[in-house]
């Protein structure tokens, strides 16, 4: 097989189209109809070699053949036992090989753990394919419940959009109760970022309607503006405030409680007694010398001849001054 894994207990339609496969196949038809089916370890190989094989597939039964009118053929194949590639004579004409059946391994321990991890996949099974549309989905469900456990990892395994190289780790392992608890460990997984997924999704969508709402208001605001011969350019003002407001180089708590007020001023019509206040009170701390300073000077001759040049008698008050200097 180019692409697909097989998995024993599964009823799989596939189609031949290499020479060497169709005798193959025909040499089936023409005994027990009983063939292995493998995976190709690279799908874009158009003639295998024994190393472009991987080693574990499926023994199984075909079923049913049907001839196409473009010479491929279509096959319905039943996998039946693991089975291991033990020599393979691979030719032009013909694949064929000798193998050993691969009996599943189990312990006691794992006897009494398979009960209750068949359990727990079903359930993880049941959300996992409750939230896939499809039309055969009652059915898969229905199948899940009546798989026994030494088989629910294979059905799981052969219906599930999993890597190939994991399917093909599956197919190899002997012992249920590892594949199982490997189904579990992805299915899991897979709840986790399906949740994750969920919640970031409704994150955007909240912020998305929130930022919608505040454009309609946005909108709305401006229209009735211009309807009031308001719109000679408030926009400008409160932006040209904001850029002052954003390069004021404040604390972090006064340009936090400034950028609030600016948000609020954008929503006001420019006109209202709130908006000048607001505007007034923006205008003060951005003036302010927040980061500015001059070195400080303690030569109090300086200082008096400062006072006697910049104001004229006074001579108490300049006089008190260099005092408190």
């Amino acid at each position: 097989m180019r692409e697909e894994i097989i998995y024993p207990g599964s009823t799989t339609p596939f189609f031949v189209g290499r020479k060497s496969s169709m005798e193959a196949l025909d040499k089936a038809l023409s005994g027990d109809r009983q063939i292995i089916v493998v995976a190709q370890r690279v799908s874009s190989v158009e003639e295998p070699k024994d190393e472009d094989l991987f080693e574990v597939g499926v023994l199984g039964r075909i079923l049913q053949v049907m001839r196409l009118p473009n010479g491929t053929v279509k096959a319905l194949f039943e996998g039946q036992h693991r089975a291991r590639i033990l020599e393979s004579m691979l030719s032009e004409k013909d694949y064929s090989a000798r193998i050993e059946v691969m009996e599943p391994k189990e312990t006691e321990k794992d006897r009494e753990k398979l009960a209750d991890l068949s359990t727990k996949a079903r359930a993880l099974a049941r959300e996992h394919f409750k939230k896939k549309k499809s039309k055969t989905r009652e059915e898969v469900l229905k199948n899940i419940e009546e798989t026994e456990p030494q088989s629910l990892a294979d059905r799981l395994s052969s219906m599930m959009e999993i890597d190939r190289d994991l399917k093909q780790n599956l197919l190899e392992e002997i012992r249920p109760v590892l594949r199982l608890e490997t189904l579990i460990e992805i299915m899991e997984e897979e709840k986790k970022i399906s949740k994750l997924e969920n919640q970031l999704k409704k994150q955007v969508k909240e912020q998305m309607s929130s930022s919608q709402k505040d454009d309609y208001l946005q909108d709305q605001l401006k229209s009735i503006q211009k309807e009031l011969g308001q719109m000679d350019d408030p926009k400008g003002e409160v932006d040209e405030l904001a850029r002052k407001v954003k390069e004021a180089k404040m604390p972090s708590e006064v340009q936090e409680s400034a950028e609030k007020e600016v948000k609020k001023l954008k929503m006001m019509s420019p006109l209202s007694a709130e908006a000048n206040v607001i505007r007034n009170y923006l205008e003060w701390l951005v003036a302010m010398p927040w980061e500015n300073s001059t070195e400080d000077n303690f030569d109090l001759k300086r200082a008096q001849k400062i006072l006697d040049e910049d104001h004229y008698g006074l001579e108490k008050v300049k006089e008190r001054i260099v005092e408190y200097l």
